[in-house]
């Protein structure tokens, strides 16, 4: 059966006439696989009050022996009423094309918008419709359109990892409270809170907007953008990613850099009394735990650590 059989039999169960067996079990197999969509079409009847009301219109049981009925009196009697039927049928199915036609487009225009939570889970991945995986750490969200059909456009609140399809003609925008992050293709780490946006790529270029201000990254640098300033320098290790990778290294790094990366990994502070420009280490950190890290590097560069509830100082530093 087609499409105009399957908007006659709807708009005669719609205006209330009967319909044959088979035009029962065609409509009924039809809403088995299409029942998102007679819903739809039945809301749109209702609320927009149809053509026909069904209590007033006398329709016959069989459409097409009517037909063939109304087109022989047209012929010898010319009688009005029957015309008028006709006329009255054709509006109930022109109603109905023209509700399928507008659900059609309201399907395919539609595109909700879509919010992903990680809550305590670490690396979460999700696939946007146009191949961009994007993988959040906790207590991390992202927002955009199911679909994109409007763009490549993605709300971003904490962190996440981005590997961006290529896509030339529509550029991928991540934006945050305070920036927006721009790119055609590539893969970049972005790390945000309510007054700061940094950026670390990893693959490709990327431009960094906040404001007036503009910076563009290349693979191996970071940006860093707040309302008092906005930077850019080349980092010599991946540990931003440590988050995702479960891994950290260092090598030849300063105690100053080892103790960043581990406040960051470990959302610790960490501060340093006394001068370590003189301490530089070589290591690898994977599953350690926060004591492990610091028990294995006081070994390593010879000092103390005192540690509270949210903070660590170093201190008594021997190496440098």
């Amino acid at each position: 059966m087609d499409d105009q059989l399957i908007n006659n039999v709807i708009a005669k169960s719609f205006s209330g006439e009967d319909l044959t067996v088979d035009e029962n079990n065609f409509l009924r197999q039809w809403k088995i696989n299409n029942e998102e969509e007679y819903h739809r079409l039945q809301s749109f009847w209702n609320s927009n009050n149809a053509v026909l009301d069904s209590s007033k219109t006398d329709f016959s049981v069989d459409v097409e022996e009517a037909w063939k009925s109304v087109s022989s009196k047209l012929v010898q009697n010319k009688t009005v009423p029957l015309q008028r039927n006709r006329f009255k049928w054709i509006a109930v199915a022109a109603s109905i094309c023209l509700l399928i036609g507008t659900s059609v487009w309201f399907s395919l225009s539609y595109d909700p918008s879509v919010m992903i939570n990680s809550g305590d889970e670490v690396s979460k991945k999700v696939t946007l419709a146009d191949g961009s995986v994007v993988t959040l750490n906790k207590n991390s969200s992202i927002e955009y359109r199911r679909k994109m059909k409007a763009g490549r456009n993605v709300k971003l609140t904490g962190e996440a990892f981005f590997e961006v399809t290529h896509d030339e003609k529509h550029p991928f925008v991540v934006k945050t409270d305070n920036a927006q992050v721009k790119v055609l293709g590539t893969s970049f780490n972005v790390k945000t809170n309510s007054l700061s946006t940094t950026v670390n790529v990893k693959t490709g270029k990327v431009e960094l907007n906040r404001e007036e201000k503009s910076i563009i990254l290349l693979a191996g640098e970071m940006g860093y953008t707040s309302k008092e300033e906005a930077l850019k320098k080349h980092v010599n290790n991946e540990n931003y990613l440590a988050w995702k990778n479960k891994k950290m290294v260092f090598n030849e790094a300063t105690l100053a850099e080892v103790v960043r990366d581990l406040a960051n990994y470990y959302n610790t502070f960490i501060t340093i009394k006394g001068n370590a420009d003189n301490c530089r280490v070589t290591t690898v950190f994977t599953s350690e735990t926060l004591i492990e890290a610091l028990d294995e590097l006081k070994v390593l560069l010879h000092f103390d650590y005192k540690k509270t509830e949210n903070e660590v100082t170093i201190y008594n530093i021997e190496c440098s």
